[in-house]
């Protein structure tokens, strides 16, 4: 009877072992898709402007029809990404209107 114990006590064991390591794995897996879930979370982010700054902002906000000053933040996140790319990559940004060229200096 004392071995019949023991080899249901092992038996459990093994079980459970089994079962922690599939937790486990379980647990690993949520923790890689969270990890990949933070670059889709969104982050707040606190500017501090001065008047004129702020009033160029808005400026700016009003003439691109855009509805939040997120979306400009992310717009011209994208443009000067962009900007630098381009530069990077040995490009020139240059601005033309009819004979005259300009070119622009980052």
């Amino acid at each position: 009877m004392y071995r019949d114990e023991l080899e249901a006590l092992a038996n459990l064991l093994a079980i459970r072992e089994l079962e922690n390591r599939e937790l486990q794995e379980k647990l690993e897996a949520m923790q890689e898709a969270e990890t990949g879930a933070e670059t889709a979370r969104i982050t707040r982010l606190q500017f501090d402007f001065s008047g004129e700054a702020y009033r160029r902002l808005m400026e700016i906000l009003d003439a691109s029809g855009l509805k939040t000053r997120a979306e400009l933040v992310r717009d011209a996140l994208r443009l000067y990404e962009w900007c630098l790319k381009e530069k990077r990559d040995g490009w020139k940004l240059r601005s033309v209107n009819g004979d005259i060229v300009m070119e622009v200096v980052l």
